[in-house]
């Protein structure tokens, strides 16, 4: 069922511990490839450090990259981008990302890639990449998940663009050069396709990032991957639909082009994309964010959001809101800060059946406590209470700066069925039904999920 901008009340029952998102387990095998659009798996991980530090401000050109990107200082007059997560920290598991599997070149060299909504750029590391350990110049691992430009007889050096980098403020970044290639992924080859190839890098992994242009990288715009597709006749509409799953759940997907009934319950809400830049039309994933209702030990509580916009950002692994709406929730959760994993941690069975109802801008997405809640490890197994209880890391984050940007990661994404309409500027998602096998695909046309 679709629905538009109505509000989907939760009944004071459901604050009793009884609460639970649907588990559709219907058998269906879904098509890879179809008419009007492609459908590829996404695999979570869990890693002590994020393999590649987000980006979540205005893109940066960085000129002369070559010889300054990775020098003492370069700040200048430059805004750096920052990241969304901590530091690394010496835990295993504390960060989760989804990768998705793509071939690059002719022969096809298989690179796995962070899937990322929150910037726009396809860029991976190169096997001749000055810091991998077989050169002698470093400790990345280069012998796989690198792309070797010379095996393949598609690729071609983009002389005419400038070159490609990228720094971050904690010192972490990537330089290199511009290129066009073959990519495939979901059954499908894009010809022609950007790449930014990493020839010094501190950062493991790449990105393939399927925003807006008005974030990638450099300052002349091209065609993205969502944006190929559809100019190679792959889908009738740039938009995506993002499926998660849950939080112990491995696998996901990403159907480019279509919505999956099978994948959600409930009304589809469609809400606008917030512009908030300078230029005409929206640069970043931003919605209207208006409230939270919290259940925590059958007790209700809203907080509204007073701060405009928070970004749905599939690249960060938190989410990241004002201390009026996270320090209520850890309250509520007895949670404890712990300053070796720089958060709050709790036992990992404390969920009780309370849940966060989140309000966006009408549209309404319903959270498990259980879905905020990350198992930590060490290398030898789970960190655990003296009484044996395993330790989880609360995935809320206090972002109180004043020119901090807000932001629902993927402790949010998990539980919601998230369309990407960036042709009609517009947001549809709904509950996720969690494991679901079910599959009902429809294509986008050119109206967007409203006209379905």
């Amino acid at each position: 069922m679709i629905g538009n901008n109505a509000l989907l009340f939760v009944s004071a029952l459901a604050c009793t511990g009884a609460f639970a998102l649907s588990d559709n387990t219907t058998s269906q095998v879904p098509k890879k490839t179809g008419s009007g659009y492609v459908l590829t798996d996404i695999v979570g991980k869990r890693a002590d450090a994020h393999p590649n530090p987000r980006i979540y401000q205005y893109p940066q050109f960085l000129p002369d990259v070559v010889d300054t990107l990775l020098g003492d200082n370069i700040l200048g007059n430059i805004l750096l981008k920052e990241r969304s997560d901590p530091a690394p920290v010496p835990v295993s598991n504390k960060f989760s990302y989804y990768e998705i599997d793509i071939e690059v070149g002719t022969p096809g060299q298989q690179l796995s890639l962070i899937l990322d909504t929150g910037s726009s750029d396809l860029w991976g590391v190169s096997t001749s990449d000055i810091r991998c350990s077989n050169n002698g110049q470093g400790s990345l691992d280069c012998s796989q998940n690198t792309f070797n430009q010379e095996k393949s007889s598609t690729w071609q050096v983009n002389s005419s663009a400038p070159n490609f980098g990228i720094q971050y403020v904690d010192g972490s970044g990537a330089k290199g050069v511009w290129g066009n290639d073959v990519v495939s992924f979901g059954d499908v080859s894009l010809d022609s396709c950007s790449f930014g190839l990493a020839t010094d890098s501190n950062s493991s992994t790449g990105i393939m990032g399927i925003a807006f242009p008005g974030q990638e990288s450099t300052p002349y715009p091209y065609p993205n991957v969502p944006q190929l597709l559809k100019d190679q006749g792959y889908i009738e509409t740039v938009a995506y639909s993002l499926w998660l799953n849950d939080v112990q759940a491995s696998t996901g997907n990403i159907l480019f082009g279509a919505v999956d009934h099978g994948k959600y319950d409930g009304p589809l809400y469609t809400i606008p994309i917030i512009n908030t830049g300078s230029g005409s039309e929206p640069w970043d994933m931003a919605v209207t964010f208006s409230n939270i209702t919290v259940c925590l030990g059958g007790v209700f509580s809203t907080i509204e959001f007073t701060e405009g916009t928070v970004i749905l950002d599939s690249g960060t692994t938190f989410s990241y809101l004002p201390s009026n709406m996270v320090q209520p929730i850890l309250k509520g959760l007895n949670a404890q800060y712990n300053s070796d994993i720089s958060g709050y941690t709790v036992p990992c069975d404390v969920d009780d059946g309370g849940f966060i109802e989140f309000n966006l801008d009408g549209a309404i997405v319903v959270v498990l406590i259980q879905e905020f809640l990350l198992h930590l490890k060490t290398a030898s197994g789970d960190i655990a209470y003296q009484n044996g209880k395993p330790l989880c890391q609360v995935g809320l984050v206090e972002q109180d700066d004043a020119n901090s940007i807000h932001i629902l990661g993927d402790t949010f994404l998990r539980s919601a069925y998230v369309v990407y309409d960036l042709q009609n500027y517009e947001i549809s998602m709904a509950n996720s039904a969690l494991n679901s096998s079910f599959s009902d695909i429809e294509v986008i046309g050119s109206g967007g999920v409203r006209a379905l």
